[in-house]
């Protein structure tokens, strides 16, 4: 074929090999022009295969492309494990098979007390019971303690009750779980039975806090026949002269206006602490006898006993109801500020009362102006108690507004006052 029959060849269209329908962005079929390949491959004579054998065909794996990651150096991060539980100790040491012993129950008991672990110790109970160990009454002890720590007051119960020995540690555990839980009544039915039992050696001394939690709980209880058995106890064994039980009692004959039992009490005792001088200050204080009360912050002084917040609070509140002159307020106010209590909770509510009672409004709303932004309620209720004592009621509203404003709750018997003298009723 010569030039010109070659340039004369004219090239077919795309329409010949597409049906006649416009070409569009074609894509050519690699699949059927393989299949057209292989087809016209497999049609030559010298490619037949023989009836004895079997054509494979083989495809090749396509490869995939591999993302390389750019690693950057630094520190790797290590997952922290969590810590190993009581009850994870257990399961080892039962899969290991290792006998457990007092020693290893009474170091699992222990840590399961300080962290306050109560699934720890309902596991460790759990095993004790299941394994059937009879622990001594030292680990049966710490096991109540445990309970009691760990909040399983139910099961603190449950474990005394069945104990079959106890001692005198077993009976102060469950006295002091049920007084600190405000569970008087059965605190002191456990201390009646404690004193009806022969744990008193001299040996081994009677823990006389047990004896104070007993006295407080038939204080809460307003039991006062048991209180008088009780201090009759304490004589017959020769505890009445203890400082700290003498504080307690004076207290509680205190509460149940029986000042000349406790005046005797306080006369009697070995040592005099602060303790015991503030309790004699308060029930002076709580049956009126301010002056008495005052006589008797003089001789504490006088004696070089040091004084508390307390001792200062009470004896403010005398201040400012007893008949003398406000000189004896001024001088406590002096020394508050000179020993640095002036900026307790207790001694500000009682300036804010002294002067109030005293008609010092002005100085009374100075010390009321240092602490106004706490959230100190009795000291706004001292202050607007003091301006309604003495007429001023229009200050009284507004400082009830305020501490309304604040967020506070003023006391029923002060709003009641307040509506009272100022004949309307408020309204919220």
């Amino acid at each position: 074929m010569d030039c010109k029959t070659l340039s004369a060849y004219t090239k077919p269209s795309l329409h010949h090999f597409n049906g006649g329908f416009p070409a569009k962005s074609i894509k050519p079929d690699t699949r059927k022009a393989s299949s057209m390949i292989i087809t016209n491959t497999l049609s030559a004579p010298h490619l037949q295969p023989s009836p004895n054998r079997s054509l494979r065909v083989e495809e090749k794996p396509v490869r995939k492309h591999r993302i390389r990651k750019t690693i950057t150096p630094g520190k790797k991060k290590v997952s922290k494990a969590e810590p190993t539980s009581v009850a994870d100790v257990l399961r080892l040491m039962d899969a290991l098979r290792l006998r457990i012993g007092v020693d290893v129950y009474s170091e699992l008991v222990e840590e399961c007390a300080e962290a306050g672990d109560s699934v720890g110790a309902a596991a460790l109970l759990e095993h004790i019971r299941k394994s059937r160990f009879m622990p001594p009454v030292s680990l049966l002890n710490q096991l109540l303690l445990m309970s009691v720590k760990c909040g399983l007051f139910e099961v603190a119960w449950k474990l005394f009750d069945e104990m079959p020995v106890r001692n005198l540690s077993s009976y102060a555990i469950i006295i002091a779980a049920s007084f600190d839980k405000g569970e008087y009544e059965e605190a002191l039915d456990v201390f009646v039975a404690l004193i009806g039992l022969n744990f008193f050696t001299e040996e081994a001394e009677f823990p006389l806090w047990i004896v104070d939690c007993a006295l407080k709980a038939c204080l809460h209880t307003m039991n006062f026949e048991l209180g008088v058995q009780v201090h009759c106890w304490l004589i017959k064994q020769g505890y009445a002269s203890d400082s700290c039980l003498g504080s307690s009692l004076i207290s509680f004959y205190g509460n149940f206006s029986c000042l000349e039992e406790a005046d005797s009490i306080f006369d009697h005792l070995d040592c005099r602490d602060t303790v015991a001088w503030t309790a004699q200050i308060v029930s002076k204080c709580r049956e009126g006898n301010f002056d008495d009360a005052i006589n008797v912050f003089k001789h504490m002084g006088l004696e070089g006993v040091k004084m508390n917040h307390f001792t200062y609070s009470s004896i403010l509140r005398a201040c400012g109801s007893a008949s003398g002159s406000a000189w004896c307020g001024k001088q406590v106010h002096a020394r508050v500020v000179k020993l640095g209590f002036v900026a307790n909770f207790f001694v500000q509510c009682g300036l804010v009362d002294m002067y109030g009672k005293r008609g010092s409004l002005s100085e009374a709303r100075r010390v009321f102006e240092m602490i106004r932004d706490e959230k100190n309620v009795p000291c706004w209720n001292s202050m607007i108690s003091g301006y309604v004592q003495h007429g001023l009621h229009v200050e009284a509203m507004k400082l009830l507004y305020e501490m309304k404003g604040a967020g506070l709750e003023p006391q029923e018997s002060l709003l009641r006052a307040v509506q009272v003298a100022c004949g309307s009723t408020l309204t919220e």
